[in-house]
């Protein structure tokens, strides 16, 4: 008796299994605003290597070529890349998008991912006399000795922003006041009037603006070659 209906009960599991078989489950969007999808299965990006090295040789042959005709590259070049390591960036991304979710929804305001972006200013280094007066370079140089050759190289700042009403605009992820006009109208962080071509709205530590005191979300400090270089670990262009 046990046994035929231990028969029964499978022969009717087989024919819905048969009817309804199992299928693969697919990530699905995340069901609040303040939680964060980490499943980007799409193909990922590519470019072909013919046209990398003519990107790349063509900054060497000029932007390059002229910034180290400056006096002060007469005895050394200056950085042509930058590296950073995979973690400190999905931490950087991972804190804009958390951080500002969080501020909108203290704030009534849903930000969306779509909305987010990061902008990458190219910049340089102060002289390694003046680093004294930082205290994020301190602890940078405090972590590499050699960041003490680290002085007026180029490198690139990371700056959040947002766009919003058609614009897109730096903004502080850890200040609020800086989600609807971006930074240039807020106190203690500086706007460059004469940059009227482009919605790039901030930020280096000037006299005329800028607070020492203030601090926002951004990343630098990556490893610059030169000074440091080794030709056998990277893509040798």
């Amino acid at each position: 008796m046990i046994t035929g209906i231990l028969i029964a009960v499978l022969l009717v599991f087989g024919v819905y299994i048969y009817k309804f078989p199992p299928t693969k489950r697919t990530s699905t969007p995340c069901p609040c605003s303040d939680k964060i999808c980490m499943d980007y299965s799409t193909p990922m990006s590519d470019l072909s290597v013919d046209l990398i090295h003519t990107m790349v040789n063509k900054y060497r042959g000029k932007q390059l070529n002229c910034i180290n005709a400056l006096n002060d590259f007469k005895e050394e070049s200056d950085a042509h890349s930058i590296w950073f390591d995979l973690e400190t960036l999905k931490k950087f991304i991972y804190n804009i998008e958390k951080q500002s979710k969080n501020k909108g929804l203290e704030n009534n305001e849903e930000i969306t991912s779509k909305e987010l972006g990061i902008r990458v200013y190219y910049a340089a280094y102060p002289e390694i006399k003046d680093w004294n007066k930082y205290d994020d370079l301190v602890s940078f140089q405090a972590l590499n000795p050699i960041t003490n050759k680290y002085g007026h190289l180029h490198t690139l700042v990371m700056i959040p922003t947002r766009s919003r009403g058609g614009k897109t605009f730096d903004f502080n992820p850890l200040d609020y006041d800086t989600y609807a006009n971006g930074l240039y109208d807020r106190s203690g962080y500086h706007y460059n009037y004469a940059n009227t071509r482009t919605a790039a709205l901030l930020i280096a530590k000037m006299d005329d603006g800028t607070d020492p005191d203030v601090f926002m979300s951004a990343q630098n400090h990556g490893q610059l070659f030169p000074p440091d270089i080794d030709y056998n670990q990277i893509f040798n262009i």
